[in-house]
């Protein structure tokens, strides 16, 4: 059974994660995963699959079903504005502010809904990312909406390939319903476009309805969908 290791994610967590994609998953392939990765050492395996498995399916191991992810991807065709208070964040800058942010991003994370995360991986994980992104190790730059020099809104971004990702974003609780997104949006279309990307894309949660539902306002089309399982050793 072929997993692979996901060195960052162990490293980071403190033991043995690994991967496995599969377009379904019936018992028996649940059972031969998880003698395989017990037998290899594995702590965690995150299963990809295009069909859910059956709620009363019994497995070894613990079988959390942690996340429907959904990739949204907008065709760019032309140019858009920029808001003045928007600005790349300066490299290897950090705020605490900025921090809040990324952990307000991640608040549908399959990472934080499992509870079988007891070791604070969460954080662990969105504050290497943010950190990571800053740093421009992971990111190609980092934008951010201030009021009062406060950072409100941010957004990371990533090209790869002709396709602009979106990789973190949010706004304030406390800043909300000023269109601050949709300028987050309008930015990163600019982005994409002055850097010859014809594709603009971003992954959520389907159970994040309000992420689905803005990516929708703007103008964002499905594109894919996984069903994400969490198999613990």
């Amino acid at each position: 059974m072929d997993i692979t290791e996901l060195t960052w994610d162990s490293h980071l967590f403190g033991y043995k994660v690994g991967r496995k994609e599969q377009q379904q998953l019936s018992p028996s392939d649940i059972s031969a995963i998880y003698t395989s990765a017990q037998s290899e050492g594995y702590r965690l395996v995150y299963i990809f699959t295009q069909a859910p498995v059956p709620s009363d399916i019994e497995s070894k191991g613990t079988l959390i079903r942690a996340d429907r992810k959904v990739t949204y991807s907008k065709k760019i065709t032309e140019d858009s504005p920029v808001h003045s208070s928007i600005a790349s964040f300066p490299k290897g800058s950090y705020t605490e502010k900025l921090l809040e942010l990324a952990f307000e991003s991640g608040c549908y994370s399959r990472f934080k809904i499992d509870k079988n995360f007891v070791n604070d991986e969460f954080k662990k994980l969105y504050t290497l990312w943010i950190k990571n992104s800053i740093t421009r190790e992971i990111a190609d730059d980092v934008f951010v909406y201030q009021e009062n020099d406060i950072e409100t809104g941010f957004i990371t971004l990533k090209i790869s390939e002709g396709i602009c990702t979106i990789g973190l974003i949010a706004v304030d609780a406390s800043s909300r319903g000023k269109g601050i997104g949709h300028l987050l949006i309008s930015l990163a279309e600019h982005y994409a476009f002055q850097n010859n990307c014809h594709t603009l894309q971003v992954d959520t949660q389907e159970d994040n309805r309000k992420a689905c539902n803005f990516y929708e306002s703007c103008s964002f089309k499905i594109h894919k969908t996984n069903i994400i399982y969490h198999l613990w050793i």
